[in-house]
């Protein structure tokens, strides 16, 4: 279990307060009646609470960080491609020079893949920081409510109403605002470490209403920075998106004087000069023309033998 308030310490909480505000009005209910709007509304205010799941984003974002290390952490693969490139430095010509440049597109595609993927941590990390934050303080301003309740009630108790704050967004924002470079093989737990700018607010009031419209205004400021978090953090994931739905270089096809099967390919796009004057060039050009006249050929008997089934596949 990570560090934050458990679904169950938050339903005990607000059923508590529901109570506390029924218990603050218990007196005056032939006169003011029973505070329904205010008890309903915990109701709410525990939904927005505990609409994001820590447990969810942190599983998430060890998914990806698994992703994200495979992608761009494939040792064997990236030997291979770096291997590719130096067998063919010696290679020249403009099929050479277009193989080699697709050929470090891929080492460059992979990397692209996991700045995105990184990317995407950052942004669970800060609904992780989000939601665990909001949780924290919702929790401090009940605390916070129900000592104020035992004052309001008791006129001679003077119990502390104060509580920590840290707004919600400035703690997202500063886990989108930090890069996502360090991100990988990281655990959120770490990540989400930023600095917090702890306020401290109170919960007044000398009566019922006041208490209960106090919490009211404290946690409606709340949520409205969850809100916002939220607002930020699915506008980043957006621009994301867009930017992963682009067609990467790398799928470009290459020309056609790469493809050693075409009719394209010739020795003189994709040669060697140790080789250039020996009789690796003839025996290439003699072994191509062999083989597309073997590919005409085939083509054509194909099409004899669909002609005679009058054009039915076999």
């Amino acid at each position: 279990m990570g560090a934050w308030r458990s679904d169950q310490t938050i339903e005990q909480i607000t059923d508590h307060l529901q109570a506390t505000f029924v218990w603050l009005k218990d007196d005056e209910w032939f006169s003011s009646g029973y505070p329904r709007e205010h008890v309903e509304r915990v109701d709410v205010d525990m939904k927005i609470v505990l609409s994001l799941d820590p447990q969810k984003l942190e599983d998430e974002y060890d998914r990806l960080n698994e992703v994200a290390m495979a992608v761009g952490y494939n040792y064997p693969a990236i030997t291979d491609i770096r291997a590719s490139v130096r067998n063919l430095a010696d290679w020249k010509g403009r099929g050479a020079d277009a193989f080699k440049a697709q050929i470090e597109m891929m080492e460059l595609f992979c990397e692209e893949q996991q700045t995105m993927l990184l990317q995407g941590m950052q942004c669970l990390a800060a609904a992780y920081a989000a939601a665990v934050e909001t949780r924290d303080v919702y929790y401090n301003l009940v605390m916070a409510t129900e000592a104020a309740a035992r004052n309001a009630k008791d006129k001679a108790r003077k119990e502390d109403t104060k509580f920590a704050w840290a707004a919600v967004f400035d703690v997202a924002d500063g886990v989108l605002s930090a890069g996502s470079g360090g991100l990988l093989g990281t655990s959120i737990g770490v990540v989400v470490q930023v600095a917090k700018d702890y306020t401290q607010r109170v919960i007044e009031g000398d009566d019922s209403d006041q208490v209960m419209e106090n919490y009211r205004r404290q946690a409606d400021e709340l949520f409205q920075s969850l809100g916002h978090s939220l607002n930020k953090i699915t506008s980043t994931l957006t621009d994301q998106s867009v930017r992963a739905e682009k067609p990467s270089p790398m799928h470009a096809p290459l020309p056609a004087m790469c493809d050693v099967k075409g009719a394209a390919f010739s020795y003189e796009y994709f040669y060697n000069d140790l080789l250039r004057g020996g009789p690796v060039v003839g025996i290439v050009a003699d072994e191509h023309r062999k083989y597309i006249e073997e590919k005409r050929a085939e083509a054509e008997r194909e099409s004899k033998i669909s002609r005679r089934l009058g054009g039915r596949a076999v």
